[in-house]
């Protein structure tokens, strides 16, 4: 007499329906029997222990779970999450009939798993909408049986990338800020900003008990960390290959006399960091007064050419930066807004003249997907603005601003300071990204307003050293 094998009772025992209890065992094997019934699963037998081998290095990588055989005792929450999981690494495209690698575009950067900026969701338009959809439909459920307050939390905290980013630039000029007016000079901005860096570089977040958290708020946090922390890890590696190495030449005469003919015609004083002129007025700006801002782009980008027609060029294309600018300084994006210096546009210039003369390579790297074809940034960024099918990759951005930070700079004779000041931002990155994996809201929480704080104190500290050093040369 054959043995009748019969449905689970329960067929939503391990779907994320909305209510879930937390103190709820089973056995992987009753996961393994559930599978073998869903319609979702694509094959007819039981899924092996071995079959599922991806899916369970994932959450030993991510939550340090370990799962050695069928018999294991889980709990049904963490259970869940695995069959989410395993059942979405199998779902084919349903344009292509090909399925999409989730584990290569979710898995945590590392050694074979690059970090990369292009992340699917580190920017706000993603470029490889299918990825971002297929974690868009993982956080959905996920959301489903974690605690509306926290999930509140979570949500506000990790946003998207951006935000993240906006954050510690926010937390950085304030100590910025305090050290510009309370010290000022070149060299003991240069002190302090190195000092703060290894202070940072110390910072050791609160560890914490990671089987006190359900394994599907976890993964949660985690994707919605994952953005910032491949962003976070690529910038620390290709930010220095962005930087520009040699000497960038003074323009302080030709900036002069440029001042001297706007003022000419102008009835308010104009000098070379007089905020002036909007976003949206640059392309005219720049156009009336080429001769200008050809000669000067040259002279600070050691080049012997740019065509008229280039600069207008450059001109529009220097409004992203600049409405970037806007943002990050005075937390705005109005394109009206008059407050653009000539040191701003220069710089925006000088950014792009300068990578049309080195031709400096950047293929992005989109997980799951591998290179795009062509490192060109100049192109990659044409596309990016001219075709709102595509976004512009986010390393490319991000070597354009940064050559944009370090020309306007050194047009203010803190060429030292900004390349340490750039350190410290480096060295507050990596202490975000040691808070984010703990993939604990509450500690997360806690551990970015103790981190804050503690780089505050150091901002104190670094001044008094500076205090110190002029007491004791003066003495």
């Amino acid at each position: 007499m054959s043995h009748r094998r019969e449905k689970p009772k329960d067929p939503l025992r391990f779907e994320f329906t909305g209510s879930c209890r937390l103190d709820e065992i089973a056995t992987f094997s009753e996961l393994q029997e559930d599978l073998y019934w869903d319609d979702k699963y694509p094959c007819k037998e039981t899924p092996s222990f071995e079959s599922l081998e991806q899916t369970l290095g994932f959450i030993e990588a991510v939550a340090g779970i370990k799962c050695k055989s069928s018999t294991d005792q889980l709990p049904v929450a963490a259970l869940k999450t695995i069959k989410l999981l395993f059942l979405t690494s199998k779902m084919k495209n349903p344009s292509t009939g090909k399925k999409r690698n989730l584990f290569k575009i979710i898995n945590p950067p590392g050694l074979n798993n690059p970090a990369t900026m292009e992340f699917a969701t580190t920017s706000s338009l993603a470029h490889d909408k299918e990825a971002t959809a297929l974690i868009h439909s993982l956080l959905e459920k996920l959301a489903l049986e974690i605690d509306e307050e926290k999930l509140l939390k979570i949500n506000l905290i990790l946003k998207d990338a951006k935000s993240i980013m906006h954050c510690i630039e926010v937390g950085t000029y304030h100590s910025v800020a305090f050290l510009s007016e309370h010290i000022g000079n070149n060299i003991g901005l240069t002190s302090a900003y190195k000092h703060l860096a290894k202070k940072a570089n110390k910072y050791k977040p609160e560890k914490c008990n990671e089987a006190s958290i359900p394994l599907h708020e976890i993964v949660y946090t985690y994707l919605r960390s994952l953005g910032f922390i491949h962003f976070a890890l690529h910038h620390n590696t290709e930010s220095k290959s962005f930087r520009i190495l040699k000497p960038i030449p003074s323009i302080t005469a030709e900036l002069a006399a440029f001042c001297e003919t706007l003022n000419a015609q102008s009835s308010f004083l104009i000098e070379p960091h007089t905020p002036f002129v909007s976003v949206y007025e640059t392309p005219d700006f720049v156009s009336i007064f080429r001769k200008q801002f050809l000669d000067i782009v040259m002279l600070a980008t050691e080049t012997s050419s740019y065509k008229d027609m280039q600069v207008i060029e450059d001109a529009i294309r220097a409004k992203k930066i600049l409405i970037e600018y806007l943002w990050r300084n005075y937390e705005i994006d109005d394109p009206n807004a008059k407050l653009l210096s000539l040191h701003n546009i220069i710089a925006a210039l000088c950014s792009y003249r300068y990578q049309r003369e080195t031709g400096t390579p950047y293929e992005p790297d989109w997980p799951g997907r591998g290179k795009q074809p062509g490192n060109s940034p100049q192109r990659l960024m044409e596309d990016g603005l001219y075709n709102k099918k595509l976004a512009i990759p986010q390393g490319v951005f991000d070597l354009y601003y940064q050559r944009y930070a370090q020309y306007l700079f050194a047009f203010m004779g803190k060429s030292e300071s900004n390349n340490a000041w750039m350190d410290f931002q480096s060295s507050r990155l990596n202490a975000y990204v040691r808070i984010l994996q703990s993939y604990n809201i509450d500690v997360i929480t806690k551990s970015i307003f103790e981190f804050d704080r503690y780089c505050l104190k150091q901002t104190a500290m670094a001044f008094a050293n500076f205090l110190r050093t002029r007491n004791t040369a003066s003495a």
